[in-house]
């Protein structure tokens, strides 16, 4: 976004208050967004039925909140190497398949500022060697503004 702003510029000098000035100033704003995170566990817990089907289902992983001045942002997911073969994030409106490190999601937003919310759900395809028990959280997440 640009804005532009005429100024008129008065001298106490008679010639020049009669004449008058101008000054052409504009300012840019730069794009940005901002992710905040509420209800986020704080541990994956994965039992032995998930180890055996394969998959641990996470239905309410917190909800992020996203406020960009951008009409397009980008999310990034980063994940503890290891652990998953692949992750499906469920709730940005189109699933999104992420690979065993993470990945981003391109997202759209309804106008040139906006705060979005959104619930998350996972679901995580486990590696061969994940064992049960309670995890840290394996995930972090990060916004740019495109």
């Amino acid at each position: 976004m640009c804005f532009a702003v005429l100024f008129a510029l008065a001298s106490t000098a008679p010639q020049a208050s009669a004449a008058g000035a101008r000054v052409m100033v504009s300012a840019t704003v730069l794009k940005h967004a901002r992710l905040s995170m509420t209800d986020q566990p704080a541990t994956l817990e994965v039992t032995a039925a998930d180890v055996a089907r394969g998959y641990v289902d996470v239905a309410d992983a917190g909800q992020i909140s996203i406020r960009s001045n951008s009409p397009r942002y980008m999310l990034e997911f980063a994940v503890q190497e290891g652990f998953f073969r692949r992750i499906d994030v469920a709730g940005l409106g189109a699933d999104v398949m992420l690979g065993a490190t993470g990945g981003v999601a391109s997202r759209r937003a309804a106008g040139p500022a906006v705060t979005e919310v959104v619930n998350m759900r996972y679901r995580f395809v486990l590696a061969a060697s994940v064992q049960p028990g309670s995890y840290p959280w394996p995930m972090s997440l990060s916004v740019s503004a495109l």
